[in-house]
């Protein structure tokens, strides 16, 4: 905060102050509370950063990353996640088009594909990550686990999709058990 106000040409500090809200915002999200309004104030310090410097990819792609845990909180509410969602993938395509070598826009377009449930999609979005940073064991992991959940949405009942997806969300938010139990009952 201190280096905002002493530079607020600095967007940097924007950035800085984004993922401390986030953090809080994980934080609630965590106790069950409602991390809405930490959310609400990172995507404002990111909006500010943004417009001090609309080419500054990263904060398009820390952006996105808001967007997405709005919309998996909207989705745990019951609600609809997809326009946060969009909002997300926007994001990252921006980043991309900033700076097409930031391997992080596509495995974050990935991570909200899967969300979408669209796993083919999230497949193709992993790989290209890969393609940019190779061996990244992360994103190895989310590309095995996006191919599987595509392999099973074409050989899997629907019952077991809605399942699965539900499992992965529970395990997402840190809900083991609910996911154990959507997993058994699959």
């Amino acid at each position: 905060s201190h280096g905002i106000e002493r530079n607020p040409g600095q967007v940097i500090g924007y950035l800085n102050r984004a993922g401390a809200w986030v953090e809080l915002g994980k934080a609630e999200a965590a106790r069950g509370g409602d991390a809405r309004s930490p959310y609400d104030r990172a995507l404002a310090a990111l909006d500010e950063a943004l417009r001090r410097n609309p080419r500054f990819s990263a904060a398009y792609v820390n952006r996105a990353e808001v967007h997405r845990r709005v919309g998996d909180a909207e989705a745990l509410r019951g609600g609809d996640p997809r326009a946060c969602y969009q909002q997300a993938l926007a994001d990252d395509e921006a980043a991309f088009r900033i700076n097409p070598a930031l391997w992080q826009a596509r495995a974050s377009q990935g991570t909200i594909l899967e969300a979408l449930g669209d796993f083919p999609r999230a497949v193709q979005a992993y790989q290209a990550a890969l393609e940019l940073c190779p061996g990244h064991p992360q994103i190895r992991q989310l590309l095995e686990r996006a191919q599987l959940q595509a392999d099973q949405e074409r050989t899997a009942p629907p019952v077991w999709i809605a399942q699965f997806a539900a499992a992965d969300q529970a395990i997402a938010r840190g809900d083991y058990p609910v996911a154990r139990d959507l997993i058994q009952d699959a």
